[in-house]
């Protein structure tokens, strides 16, 4: 992948350098027309040095002007590669989103509220891609702080909502029928990333997200292997080789490097063994 095409702008690259051009040719032409005036002025009217004086130092303000564009362009191209080494070192892993959508899969669909105060009425709904309300609620938790809530994908007519991407909307009010502020987050995989803008954006199962709304990243895997782990050695298993050949294999699916990091232990015990059976033929 070349980051060149992510990074600096081409377009602006060359504008940069057609202004560059374009201050050289006219700074020639300024040259050439004073010395033809300082030729032949006249004598006992010579010309007034501070006018080209003054002009002389505009064209130097225009060309310090320019290089600062030119290091400004190097700085954004340097923080739009950054921004796609950001999102490249995210895919495969679980994030919380700012964002009132996600995807519903599997009959579920998760959202989490958080209030800025504690709420007398609380409506929460969830629409659809049309904007159509499918679900409502006011049994909710009203307290301030953030909440979970869960739609198993059941409409309020009873009938079951179709998998998709769903909105949650949330109106609050306190007793004095004043607005209480509220923002949603979702926890969604990162499946890929796209180049194709100005800056990179990453891709969920409910669609594109910028890097700003991004809030934490979340290394799922790594969290269950270490609780297949758990389940190898449990009683559940109870020494089946066949069962922790298994879990073993699940384990390795999530975390790869999990593999890695026992076989050094295992060849550094196979290095001592054969040293000291060396030593022992001796």
């Amino acid at each position: 992948m070349t980051i060149g095409s992510i990074g600096t702008d081409a377009a602006a690259q060359s504008e940069a350098a057609g202004s560059r051009t374009r201050l050289s040719d006219n700074y020639d032409t300024f040259l050439v027309l004073l010395t033809a005036q300082l030729q032949n002025q006249d004598p006992l009217a010579p010309m007034d040095s501070t006018q080209f004086t003054q002009q002389l130092v505009q064209f130097s303000q225009v060309e310090q002007q320019i290089r600062t564009n030119e290091q400004l362009e190097g700085l954004v191209g340097q923080y739009q590669a950054a921004s796609a080494g950001a999102a490249l070192s995210y895919l495969g892993k679980d994030a919380i989103i700012e964002a009132n959508e996600t995807y519903l899969a599997g009959g579920q669909a998760n959202w989490a509220y958080d209030l800025e105060g504690t709420a007398t009425s609380l409506k929460i709904q969830v629409k659809d891609h049309s904007g159509r309300v499918v679900y409502e609620t006011t049994t909710q938790p009203r307290t301030e702080g953030e909440h979970l809530f869960t739609w198993d994908g059941k409409k309020t007519d009873g009938t079951t909502a179709p998998d998709g991407v769903y909105t949650l909307s949330i109106e609050a009010t306190n007793a004095a029928g004043e607005d209480i502020a509220s923002s949603t987050t979702v926890r969604e995989r990162i499946m890929g990333v796209d180049f194709s803008g100005t800056s990179p954006v990453v891709i969920t199962p409910s669609g594109q997200r910028g890097l700003d709304t991004i809030r934490s990243v979340l290394d799922g895997g790594a969290d269950i292997a270490q609780a297949l782990n758990h389940l190898a050695t449990s009683r559940l298993v109870n020494g089946d080789r066949r069962k922790q050949r298994y879990l073993r294999q699940l384990r390795e699916a999530f975390d790869p490097s999990l593999a890695v990091r026992e076989a050094l232990p295992a060849q550094s015990a196979a290095s001592s063994r054969e040293a000291f059976g060396r030593r022992g033929t001796r």
